[in-house]
């Protein structure tokens, strides 16, 4: 359990550099010491400007390995059948098997066979700053595939030792196969490791494994790389379904797991409208499947663009859809919102654009319409995601029933115009009292947060709404003091007591126990431990001050029983 210190503190518009001098006592001596405080960069909420997506972001390409493997038991043809199968059309440019076309679901560019590849779903979806090329190392010059034969029956891959066995047997069995296999086009930072490793067990009965994303430990090697970052997604061929139950966006979805993205969905859902739906189908992390964008914090944390914080403060903004954004700085898609009730959990307001249903390379294809989606993070459970019922990112839409039910109908969260297929044109409220049952932007406690949204104009690619904030100086907050991330240094330091002090927009606290002093400081968004003050000695006492920058303590050292003056 994570504890948060908390205390009143003033918010001031005001941002300096400053260093920090303290008393120290040195051998018997009181004496002074300094230590400098580094350059604090001026937060953007301070300005109130939107800082553009940098269009030099680097671009990043990447290579995907993908391996077909069949296992001892499975007594199926495959020289002819599943992937192999002979692939009709009188079209030119067809694919000769069902192997080349499955790899065209993978590389495909514009492709007449499949539209909507796995390569242009990152392309898009990144703004061209992840470029991904799939690598089939057993394909054959006659478009066919040569399956790996594992030595046993599936059941005795499956775990976590299973599983590891597995990795290392596809690894030996592939380097025996392909002894002269240039490992450059499998590692492309040249880092030592395969860019990601995609396993495709090829199984008789459908649930052998659930698809998932792990890591390799870097234990086992390919043509001189080692396997790091893996997915394992099973498919189930047949004579009517060649290629199978094979889902490109599953695919993606556990692709995305190795930017070290979790799951935006919970464990418990189980079909649209149940229920226990934080996210839908507004991320491919929450539910796969007609192309969906992923979120601007997604898309952040992977490092493709950057969600601008604004004040909280009253004001009207306009957003673009995602891809005018990407080609655009001076366009953003997404704005990110702080209040005074917490200096962790934030809000989202983003605006989504429906795709078409009919285009398989159209993006957000599964939204009902056009709108701002309104959603929260809490990045105190970013590596746990939403997984447990304790949700990362939640969206709000109408109808939910309680605080964590994650109820009502996520499709629906679009906020917009009736013209537009938006199924409401405001939320959120500037009544305190309201819940999440009344349509209120709550904090994960289930606190109001007194934002309010309402859609003012919209058009094909664009949303303008006015935001409102309530009045919280009348609420005399106590705010929990913690970094962005919604941690502080505590947990790491032992100590009996603590003072505090403020100066200006700053607060120092000494804490202390009977033998050392630690002295940190709080900017207004986060920590610095500045380091101890006082150690080695038991009997010590220590006092606090701290003006126009400079924080000083003194020290009374009693350790040699003749005491000394607090003053």
């Amino acid at each position: 359990m994570r504890e948060e210190l908390r205390m009143k503190k003033k918010t001031y518009g005001k941002t300096r550099t400053k260093s920090c001098s303290f008393i120290k006592k040195v051998t018997g001596m009181v004496a002074a010491a300094s230590l400098a405080v580094g350059m604090i960069v001026l937060p953007d909420n301070i300005s109130g400007t939107i800082r553009k997506v940098d269009a030099a972001q680097p671009v990043v390409k990447a290579a995907n390995v993908v391996v077909v493997v069949k296992f001892a038991g499975d007594t199926s043809d495959y020289s002819v059948s599943g992937y192999n199968k002979a692939y009709t059309s009188a079209i030119e440019g067809a694919p000769r098997t069902y192997w080349e076309y499955f790899q065209r679901t993978f590389n495909g560019q514009n492709d007449k066979f499949w539209k909507g590849s796995f390569k242009e779903y990152f392309y898009d979806i990144s703004g061209g700053r992840h470029q991904v090329d799939s690598v089939f190392p057993q394909t054959n010059d006659d478009g066919t595939v040569t399956y790996i034969e594992m030595d046993n029956t599936v059941d005795n891959y499956k775990g976590a030792t299973g599983e590891a066995l597995m990795i290392d047997e596809i690894a030996r069995k592939l380097d025996e196969a392909y002894p002269s296999y240039d490992g450059a086009q499998l590692d492309l930072n040249n880092d030592g490791i395969i860019d990601n490793f995609m396993i495709i067990p090829s199984v008789t009965s459908q649930n052998q494994f659930t698809p998932h994303s792990s890591t390799g430990g870097n234990t086992s090697s390919f043509a001189g790389r080692k396997i790091g970052a893996y997915n394992v997604i099973e498919n189930r061929t047949s004579a009517a379904l060649p290629t199978g139950m094979f889902d490109i966006h599953t695919a993606a979805h556990e692709y995305i797991h190795t930017f070290g993205i979790p799951d935006y969905y919970r464990s418990s859902y189980q079909y649209a409208g149940s229920g226990e739906n934080p996210v839908g189908i507004w991320d491919p992390m929450g539910v796969p499947g007609k192309r969906p964008w992923p979120l601007a914090v997604t898309r952040e944390a992977i490092g493709w663009t950057t969600v601008n914080e604004k004040p909280a403060a009253d004001n009207s903004y306009v957003l673009y859809d995602a891809a005018a954004a990407y080609n655009d700085a001076d366009k953003v898609q997404a704005l990110k919102f702080y209040t005074p009730m917490s200096a962790s959990e934030y809000f989202v307001v983003e605006y989504r654009k429906a795709g078409s249903p009919s285009d398989n390379k159209s993006l957000d294809r599964g939204a009902p319409g056009d709108g701002l989606i309104v959603y929260r993070v809490n990045p105190s459970l970013k590596d746990e995601g939403n997984l447990q019922g304790k949700d990362y990112i939640y969206v709000f839409r109408p109808g939910d029933t309680s605080i964590t039910a994650s109820d009502g109908i996520v499709e629906n969260a679009q906020v917009g115009l009736a013209s537009y297929n938006a199924t409401r044109q405001e939320i959120g409220s500037l009544d305190m009292n309201k819940k999440i049952t009344d349509d209120a932007i709550c904090y994960s406690d289930g606190r109001n947060s007194g934002i309010k949204i309402n859609v003012t104009a919209q058009t094909d690619d664009s949303v303008s709404f006015n935001i409102q904030f309530a009045d919280y100086s009348a609420l005399k907050l106590w705010s929990p003091v913690t970094d962005r991330d919604g941690t502080s240094p505590f947990s790491s330091i032992t100590a009996s007591a603590a003072k505090a002090v403020a100066d200006g927009n700053d607060i120092y606290i000494l804490a202390e126990d009977i033998r050392s002093a630690n002295i940190l400081k709080y900017d207004g968004s986060d920590w610095k431990n500045l380091g101890e003050c006082a150690s080695g000695s038991s009997g010590i006492k220590t006092s606090i001050a701290a003006y126009d920058g400079t924080s000083y303590v003194l020290i009374a050292d009693y350790s040699s029983g003749q005491g000394a003056d607090n003053t």
